[in-house]
């Protein structure tokens, strides 16, 4: 086990103090157990598995994948495979936890800002962006978040 805690220090780039700060230890403490000389706890194994997406069979046996994936764990290797920053992240969080028909106008939008909607595509697009805005409006209206020109001119 000792070795496969330096593999994952390793691997996520940390130093031993860098690593013992994530899961409240000194970086000496983890310089122990990496080589034997400190018993790894069920506490400190517990934490570092929480703290960095550990599976608890692997730091233990060697068995099965290192990490555990989960929508953070993909969506932090995107941010760091594509060099994105904090705002990037932020927005694709964003767009993840929209409904899907939020999505589509979302994506049809950017596809005109692009240029990439081809024009029978374009014209499609356009209707079905249309339906979705105002389907997105009546919504809205109908939880009295937002106020259509029309209703304030009726007095509502």
């Amino acid at each position: 086990m000792n070795e496969r805690l330096a593999t994952l220090r390793a691997k996520l780039s940390l130093t031993t103090r860098a690593f013992g700060e994530k899961i409240n230890l000194s970086g000496g403490a983890i310089t122990n157990m990496e080589k034997g000389t400190r018993n790894i706890t069920d506490r400190t194994i517990s934490d570092v598995c929480r703290e960095f997406n550990v599976n608890e069979q692997w730091l233990r046996t060697g068995e099965g994948e290192m990490f555990i994936q989960s929508d953070a764990t993909l969506l932090d290797e995107l941010v760091r495979e594509y060099g994105l920053d904090a705002l990037d992240k932020k927005i694709m969080e964003f767009y993840l936890s929209m409904p899907a028909a939020h999505r589509q106008v979302m994506k049809t939008e950017l596809l005109k800002l692009a240029g990439c909607l081809a024009p029978e595509q374009s014209n499609e697009d356009e209707i079905e962006y249309e339906l979705q805005s105002y389907r997105l409006e009546l919504e809205a209206e109908q939880k009295g978040t937002m106020s259509s020109p029309s209703a304030e001119q009726s007095g509502a």
